[in-house]
C-alpha cells in the first residue's frame, strides 16, 4: 500500500510539474498576443473539455463558457462587461494552448478580416508570439536557478558508506568513509553525481580518481563494470551512499511486526524512531555510518552490539546479527554446467593475501578449517567464503 501511495504521489508531482511548465509557456504565448493586439479566444491547460472555466463579466462555470455567451448574444444582452478571453482547464493533463482569433490548427489557411485576427497581424509579431513560449520557459528557468541558488538543497555527499565484496571499488582499495573529491577529472559536490559520471564512462577502461581519506589525498584508479549481465545496465562500482544511524519514522509507517505475526522482540531489533548512539561500546553520532559499517566488515560473522535510544529517550541494547553482502555482478559464464577455474583478477593492497596470491593464479583448490574442497567453481568460492564469515572463521 505504501509503495502504491510514492507511486501516486510521484505520478502526481509529475503533472503538476509538467502542468506549471505548459502554464508558463502559453503564458508567454498569452501575454505576446495581448500586447500586440492579437485577440484571444481561450488560456486552456490541458486538452479536451473543459473542467471548469472562468470569464470576466460571467465568472466561474462548470465546462465552457461558449455556451452561455452565445445565449446571451442571441437574447440581446450588452457583451461589453463581458471579458473576450474564456481561462480553463481541461479534463486532460497533457499540454495546453492559446487560441488566438483567426488562428485554426486544423486549417492553416483559415483567415479572418478581423484587424485584431492572429492572420491580419504583420509577420513580426507573429513570430514574437510564436517564439514567446520558449522564450517566457528560459526566463523561468533562469529565475528557478537563482531561487535555487540563493536558497540551496541539501544532498549527499559523495563520501563511500559500504563497499560491496568484488566490486570495482574494493578491487581500487576505497573504503567506508572515504570522500570521492574527482572523478575522470571532474569535481564530485554530490553522490547523484557521481552516479551519473560512473553510468556514462566507458567500460573496461580505468578511470583516475581522487579520494580524502583521513584528511590525505590518494589518487586511486578504478574500472567500472556493469553489475549484470544485462547488456541494458549501467556501469557502476559498487559503493553505496552513507546513511543516518536512525530508524525509520514512526509517523509515517505502520508497526512493524514478525514473521509469526507478532511485534517485533524491542531487545533483538532497532525499530522505527530508534537513534543508535553506541557500537560495541564506542559512542557514535547519527551520522557515524561508516563506524558500524567497519564494526561489522571486523566482527568476524559476530553479532554486533548497539546500544539504541528511542523515540521517548529510552535506552536499551540490542544485539544484531551479521550477514555478508550481496557480491557485486552475477553468477559466472558457464557453458553446459561447466566453469572454468577461478583465476585471480587483482589483490587489494590491504588484504591479507598481498604477496601470496599474484595476478593471474589459478585457484585448484580451498581448505577452511582444515576442510578441503577440490571441485572449485567461482560460484564454490563464494559461497565457502559466505559460510566461513557466518560462522566466524
Amino acid at each position: 500500500m505504501l509503495d502504491f501511495l510514492n507511486n501516486l504521489l510521484s505520478i502526481v508531482c509529475l503533472v503538476l510539474g509538467f502542468g506549471l511548465m505548459v502554464f508558463v509557456h502559453e503564458l508567454g504565448h498569452f501575454l505576446a498576443a495581448k500586447w500586440v493586439g492579437i485577440k484571444v479566444e481561450q488560456f486552456a491547460i490541458g486538452m479536451g473539455p473543459a473542467i471548469f472555466c472562468w470569464r470576466r463579466g460571467l465568472g466561474f462555470m462548470r465546462g465552457s463558457s461558449a455556451r452561455r455567451l452565445q445565449q446571451l448574444e442571441e437574447q440581446g444582452h450588452d457583451l461589453s462587461g463581458i471579458g473576450e478571453t474564456e481561462y480553463r482547464l481541461s479534463w486532460i493533463p497533457l499540454g495546453g494552448y492559446v487560441k488566438m482569433l483567426g488562428q485554426d490548427d486544423l486549417d492553416p489557411a483559415a483567415s479572418s478580416n478581423d484587424p485584431r485576427a492572429y492572420t491580419s497581424r504583420p509577420a513580426g509579431q507573429r513570430m514574437l508570439v510564436i517564439s514567446a513560449g520558449v522564450i517566457m520557459n528560459v526566463i523561468f528557468a533562469a529565475l528557478l536557478f537563482m531561487a535555487l541558488f540563493l536558497i540551496g538543497y541539501r544532498v549527499q555527499p559523495p563520501v563511500v558508506g559500504s563497499v560491496l565484496p568484488f566490486s570495482p571499488a574494493q578491487a581500487a582499495g576505497l573504503r567506508a568513509g572515504d570522500r570521492i573529491e574527482r572523478f575522470n577529472g571532474q569535481r564530485q559536490y554530490a553522490f547523484n553525481q557521481l552516479q551519473l559520471n560512473v553510468a556514462l564512462v566507458r567500460g573496461g577502461q580505468p578511470v583516475p580518481m581522487t579520494v580524502v581519506r583521513d584528511g590525505k589525498r590518494l589518487d586511486l584508479t578504478i574500472i567500472p563494470r556493469k553489475p549484470s549481465a544485462d547488456s541494458k545496465s549501467f556501469y557502476a562500482v559498487g559503493v553505496s551512499p552513507i546513511r543516518e544511524l536512525r530508524g525509520l519514522d514512526p509517523r509515517r509507517y505502520r508497526a512493524l511486526s514478525s514473521a509469526e505475526g507478532g511485534g517485533l522482540d524491542p531487545s533483538a531489533a532497532v525499530l522505527p524512531g530508534d537513534t543508535i548512539i553506541a557500537i560495541d561500546g564506542v559512542e557514535v553520532a547519527p551520522s557515524d555510518y561508516r563506524v558500524l559499517d567497519e564494526k561489522v566488515q571486523t566482527s568476524g560473522g559476530r553479532p554486533v552490539l548497539l546500544t539504541v535510544r528511542d523515540a521517548a529517550g529510552k535506552v536499551r541494547q540490542v544485539k544484531a546479527p551479521v550477514e555478508f553482502q550481496r557480491f557485486f555482478g552475477d553468477m559466472p559464464f558457464n557453458i553446459l554446467g561447466m566453469q572454468p577455474q577461478p583465476k585471480i583478477a587483482a589483490v587489494m593492497n590491504d588484504s591479507p593475501m598481498k604477496g601470496r596470491l599474484l595476478p593471474g593464479d589459478v585457484i585448484a583448490g580451498l581448505y577452511i578449517n582444515d576442510e578441503a574442497s577440490v571441485n572449485i567453481s567461482l560460484e564454490r568460492v563464494q559461497s565457502l567464503i559466505q559460510d566461513a564469515g557466518a560462522r566466524g572463521l
